[in-house]
């Protein structure tokens, strides 16, 4: 499939049962009720952990918690029915979403644990000489004491910050573009053993081509970045009823979306007679 053919697909399939996207508009509002709670001033400022706020907080982080993983686990399932070739949003299975959405979550979880161990140790390494330097003064001198940082030190800070401020950046997309892969394989084979065989990730990115696969992530998250911030200009204008109109119309149709193109992406990696170039947009598939 060309990146237009898969746009295009992408763009039809969240609303081709519009009885499922409201069902997941509403799990998406109730997942994201912490924000909405925020936003209408219901914080749990109260020391008393027995206070009104503190309750409903408390019930409303562990709710949308449990609804999180709901979407999560269904997305996924979007994901696995699309790999699968099957054209029609999926059901809402409650149970087996919510466990698809914790497989999915641990894998995520542990991908992303490995380079922020690095980006940490590296900050350490590179910051621990300014910081004990720059910090018990801080303390003893109070914040003006900034304004009077030696430029040696406060170079050797900055240059710090950068490099590990880098590092970071680069292992996190290594990183994101792998994990991509890996969830897929998750759903594919309902394994999460298959979401940790990197070199069959890595052959999977090969036959997609390094080159389009990435270009085609680019392109599909700058046009879902695109139609966020556009609606979320227009929604804003409406204080919290537009949040919530917001979060059940605009994420829900975007989050489908991407899982839907992310599908279509990695269905390519199983055509063996995919062409090597795509003469539409100019993406060489790597051998």
């Amino acid at each position: 499939m060309s990146l237009k053919e898969i746009l295009r697909d992408g763009f039809d399939y969240p609303l081709k049962n519009w009885n499922i996207f409201v069902i997941i508009g509403i799990i998406y509002l109730i997942a994201d009720t912490p924000n909405i709670l925020s936003k209408l001033g219901v914080i749990p400022l109260s020391p008393s952990f027995l206070s009104a706020e503190w309750i409903i907080f408390i019930i409303a982080t562990i709710t949308a918690l449990i609804f999180a993983l709901l979407l999560e686990g269904y997305v996924l399932s979007i994901l696995r029915d699309t790999i699968n070739n099957i054209s029609e949003l999926p059901p809402l299975k409650v149970v087996e979403n919510i466990i698809l959405g914790i497989k999915g979550t641990f894998v995520a979880i542990v991908y992303y644990l490995i380079p922020t161990i690095i980006t940490a140790i590296i900050g350490i390494i590179s910051l621990y000489g300014s910081l004990v330097k720059i910090l018990p003064a801080i303390m003893k001198y109070g914040a003006q004491y900034a304004n009077y940082v030696p430029q040696d030190l406060l170079i050797n800070f900055i240059v710090g910050f950068g490099v590990t401020l880098l590092i970071g950046v680069i292992l996190f997309i290594i990183t994101s573009l792998i994990a991509t892969i890996a969830v897929c394989r998750l759903t594919k084979y309902d394994s999460i053993g298959q979401a940790f065989k990197i070199r069959e990730i890595l052959k999977d990115i090969r036959k997609i081509g390094w080159g389009r696969y990435i270009g085609y992530l680019i392109v599909s998250g700058i046009i879902a970045f695109v139609i966020t911030v556009i609606f979320s200009l227009i929604f804003v204008l409406f204080g919290i009823i537009g949040t919530i109109i917001q979060t059940f119309l605009v994420n829900t149709y975007i989050i489908i979306f991407q899982y839907r193109i992310l599908g279509s992406i990695y269905k390519l990696s199983e055509d063996e007679n995919e062409p090597y170039i795509d003469n539409n947009y100019g993406f060489v598939k790597d051998n």
